[in-house]
């Protein structure tokens, strides 16, 4: 009786080792090279070289899908700091299992999709009313976020993401955000995209004639061409004593002053709020800020433009006040009017200089 147990057990393991012959004899050579691209990948990620082993698990799972390459997939993805690619990966083998009937790889799956949630950094991209023109386009990284995801916490991997938008007759916009890691939650807001303007004719349109003007004719050069010569000394009598461009002088001079005012404060305003912009950003890179962080980065560039127009505009209104008030005649008529021959006024533009130069004979 023994002998013949002993005979059986023989006769099953001889089938099976058959079988398993069989049936590796009838790999087809596709599921043989997901097998090679699963086995290469394994070693690589045994070496730590998790960025050259994901896209060999790629292929292979693409080759030949199975749960198990998704397990080892997501795994990869997560070791190489792709957390939202990674807990994506293992629903997707979560569910694959179910449908195949192993539990056991759909609870691991399940456990370690669940673990990794919180340390999936999100992203919202909201778009108002106002800028829901027909045909808008939302993309990111490529792919189109469909209106459903409008304002919804889209799950991405840390690092830098492109958001492109279009419409039809819009100028398009896009955008580099950067994602950080550790379940950091960012929202950006999709600007009102400007109508795309008429193209412009080839010929600019004629410009009427300009008539000369009786004196101080102002070139296109900055330059103020010297008054007419003094007229015999008979005529002296008649001319002003200058008191109304005097006060002109003086007004634009006023003018000139407020504009330096201005952009003195709005320049200290900038520079505060760049300084109380770092606190968003990240120390190693001052580019990688938070949504608080890239607004007032955006206020502190608004109010140093403020503050360079000012400046400039402050500039002209006292080089013209000096100006129109050293041109202005003597109050004593039989007095000789102080003449300005080839007087310039001209930008002047240094690396750490900024202004307007004057240049002439009194």
């Amino acid at each position: 009786m023994k002998t013949i147990h002993s005979c059986s057990i023989s006769l099953v393991i001889a089938a099976a080792t058959v079988l398993l012959a069989t049936h590796a004899g009838a790999a087809t050579p596709q599921e043989a090279a997901a097998e090679m691209r699963f086995q290469e990948a394994k070693a690589l990620m045994e070496q730590g070289n998790f960025a050259a082993a994901c896209p060999k698990l790629v292929e292979s799972q693409r080759l030949d899908p199975a749960v198990g390459t998704l397990l080892y997939l997501g795994e990869c993805y997560d070791r190489s700091g792709r957390t939202a690619t990674a807990w994506a990966t293992f629903l997707a083998a979560a569910d694959a299992a179910h449908s195949v009937n192993q539990p056991d790889r759909e609870r691991t799956a399940r456990e370690r999709a669940n673990g990794m949630f919180a340390q999936v950094s999100k992203l919202t991209v909201t778009v108002a009313p106002e800028a829901r023109v027909p045909g808008l386009e939302v993309k990111v990284n490529g792919t189109v976020l469909g209106q459903a995801s409008w304002g919804v916490a889209t799950a991405l991997d840390p690092g830098d993401h492109l958001l492109e938008v279009n419409a039809p007759d819009r100028k398009p916009w896009s955008s580099r955000i950067r994602v950080l890691p550790g379940g950091v939650r960012s929202t950006i807001a999709i600007p009102v995209l400007e109508p795309k303007t008429a193209v412009a004719s080839s010929a600019p349109p004629a410009m009427p004639p300009v008539q000369p003007a009786a004196q101080n004719k102002t070139t296109s050069d900055w330059t103020l061409q010297s008054p007419a010569p003094p007229r015999a000394p008979e005529a002296d009598s008649r001319l002003s004593d200058g008191s109304t461009q005097r006060l002109i002088g003086i007004t634009a001079g006023g003018v000139g002053v407020a504009g330096i005012v201005v952009g003195t404060i709005f320049g200290l305003v900038a520079k505060s709020k760049e300084s109380d912009s770092a606190q968003y950003c990240l120390a190693t890179d001052n580019t990688s800020c938070h949504a608080q962080g890239v607004a007032m980065i955006k206020e502190a560039t608004r109010d140093a433009t403020i503050a360079n127009v000012s400046f400039v505009v402050g500039g002209l209104g006292l080089v013209s006040g000096a100006v129109i008030y050293l041109t202005a005649p003597q109050p004593i008529a039989s007095k000789r009017t102080t003449q300005v021959s080839n007087l310039r006024i001209a930008p002047m533009v240094a690396p750490t200089t900024t202004g307007f130069a004057i240049a002439g004979a009194f």
